[in-house]
C-alpha cells in the first residue's frame, strides 16, 4: 500500500500514555513522508497533554473509547464527524476491535492497522502481527507502530521517541521549584510509585521509603514522589515510612504537562514499569525501572540510560492488573538491589 500524500490522514492513537510516547516516532513519520497532508490525530483527552506541542499534525479530535461503549449517542457523533472530514487515510495504532470499528463505520476508504481481536474484515489493509513458529511474538510497541508506516513504504528517519513542553509549563514548573524550596542545582530524584494499569505492577511503599532515605543520606539529593490520580495513599505511606522528609506532590495537582518539565529536570527516576519511564527516555533522563508482571520485550528500546530490575519467576510475565497469589515479581526485587543501580547512575 503506498500511502504519500494520499489526502487527508486519520491517526488513531494508543490509549495508554507510555504506548502513546512510544507512537510518537510514527507520528513524525507519518508526518515526514506527508508534508502537505491534513492529519489529525484521535487521542483520549485525559492523556491529550503527553504529546501537545509536537508539531506532527494539523487537528487533535479528542474521543474518550470508553464514553463510547455507554450508548449509541456519542459513537454516533464521531462517526458523523469523520464522515463528514472525509478523511482518505486511517491509520490504526491501537489493536482493539472498537478502533477499527470507528473508522470503519465512518466509511474511510483506505483502513490500516493489525489483524487482531477478529477486526480484519473491518480494515482494507490488514496487517498480521509478529510471528515466530506460528505464534505471536512480543516485539518494542516502537517497532510495532512503525511497521505500520513501513508497509505504507514511508521512510524512517529516526526510532527516537520525542516529548516537548511550553515556555509557559516553564515558568509555573520553576514557580512550583520555588514554592516547594527545590533547588535545581542539587540533584533532583522523582519517584513514580504507582501504575495505572494495576496494583500488580506497585513495588512496596516502603521499599520505595528505604531507596529514598539511602540517596539522600549518601548523594545528598531532593526526592520527589509524584503520585497518580487515585494513588495519593501510596505517596503518604512512603513519606511515613521514610526518616527524611521529602517533596511529596500528594495534594498537588501535578499535570502531564508539568510531568514533562519535571522529569526533563530529573537528574535519576525511579519508577515502576508505568508511563513516567517513558518520558525519562524521550528526555534522555537515566531512570531505573522496577518490573514485574510485565514482559520487558514490548518496551525493549532506546535503552541505553535505562535500567531494568526483574525478577525470572515462573508466573511472569502474567499482565494481570491484580496479582491473585503473592505478587514475588514484585517482591523479590529488594531495596537494595534498587540503591545499587542508583548509584550506578548516580556515580
Amino acid at each position: 500500500m503506498e500511502g504519500r500524500e494520499i489526502g487527508k490522514i486519520l491517526v488513531h492513537c494508543p490509549n495508554w500514555v507510555g504506548d502513546l510516547v512510544m507512537a510518537t516516532p510514527s507520528l513524525r513519520t507519518i508526518r515526514e513522508n506527508n508534508p502537505e497532508a491534513h492529519i489529525a490525530v484521535m487521542v483520549r483527552p485525559q492523556i491529550r497533554q503527553v504529546i501537545d506541542g509536537l508539531p506532527y499534525w494539523d487537528e487533535v479530535i479528542e474521543y474518550d473509547s470508553k464514553l463510547l461503549h455507554r450508548g449509541l449517542k456519542g459513537k454516533i457523533q464521531i462517526i458523523k464527524k469523520l464522515k463528514a472530514s472525509k478523511f482518505a487515510l486511517s491509520i490504526i495504532l491501537p489493536n482493539s476491535f472498537s478502533s477499527a470499528a470507528i473508522s470503519y463505520l465512518a466509511a474511510i476508504p483506505n483502513r490500516i492497522g493489525y489483524s487482531t481481536n477478529w477486526r480484519g474484515f473491518m480494515l482494507t489493509h490488514a496487517i498480521p502481527p509478529p510471528r515466530k513458529n506460528g505464534k505471536q511474538i512480543p516485539i518494542p510497541m516502537v517497532d510495532r507502530y512503525l511497521n505500520i508506516c513501513e508497509h505504507l513504504n514511508y521512510t524512517i528517519s529516526s526510532k527516537k521517541t520525542t516529548l516537548c513542553f511550553s515556555n509557559g509549563t516553564r515558568k509555573q514548573v520553576n514557580k512550583l521549584y520555588q514554592e516547594w524550596g527545590i533547588d535545581l542545582k542539587k540533584p533532583l530524584v522523582s519517584i513514580f510509585p504507582g501504575a495505572s494499569f494495576g496494583s500488580s505492577k506497585c513495588w512496596p511503599p516502603e521499599n520505595f521509603a528505604r531507596v529514598g532515605d539511602a540517596l539522600i543520606e549518601k548523594y545528598g539529593v531532593q526526592i520527589v514522589i509524584i503520585p497518580g490520580p487515585g494513588e495519593e495513599e501510596i505517596a503518604l505511606c512512603i513519606e511515613s515510612y521514610m526518616h527524611h522528609r521529602p517533596v511529596n506532590f500528594v495534594k498537588e495537582i501535578i499535570s502531564l504537562e508539568f510531568l514533562k518539565a519535571i522529569i526533563s529536570d530529573s537528574t535519576l527516576v525511579i519508577t515502576n514499569d508505568t508511563g513516567p519511564r517513558h518520558f525519562a527516555v524521550a528526555f534522555d533522563r537515566p531512570v531505573v525501572v522496577i518490573m514485574g508482571p510485565t514482559d520487558p520485550r514490548y518496551t525493549d528500546y532506546n535503552l541505553n540510560k535505562t535500567k531494568i530490575l526483574r525478577e525470572d519467576v515462573e508466573c511472569s510475565p502474567c499482565h494481570l492488573k491484580v496479582c491473585p497469589t503473592d505478587h514475588r515479581c514484585m517482591r523479590n526485587i529488594s531495596p537494595d538491589r534498587v540503591i545499587e543501580a542508583c548509584k550506578e547512575v548516580l556515580e
